[in-house]
């Protein structure tokens, strides 16, 4: 009877310690190999560089398919939502 007090609890035959144990080394190599996923993802698969909204109007507007008006007033429209850069971000 004293050494069934004695004894650790356990589950399927192992001590919960080592259960703990295992659990967290499975997940500590989830965690490294999602971060080696993401280095390698980001070293060998550049994305392309994204166009800009007004590299874009500009090709729309060399290609004839909008005409000098339609380009001036999203021109207007594109300068004014720009975001702050250079000595206006600095100032804010």
């Amino acid at each position: 009877m004293d050494q069934q007090l004695l004894q650790q609890p356990t589950l399927f035959g192992y001590d919960l310690l080592s259960i703990f144990l295992l659990f967290f080394f499975i997940f500590l190599a989830l965690i490294f190999i999602g971060i080696a996923a993401a280095l390698i993802k980001r070293l060998f698969f550049k994305m392309p560089k994204q166009k800009t909204p007004y590299e874009i109007l500009m090709e729309r507007f060399a290609s004839g398919e909008i005409g000098e008006n339609e380009f001036e007033e999203k021109k207007r429209i594109l300068d004014v939502h720009k975001p702050p850069s250079g000595e206006r971000a600095a100032k804010k």
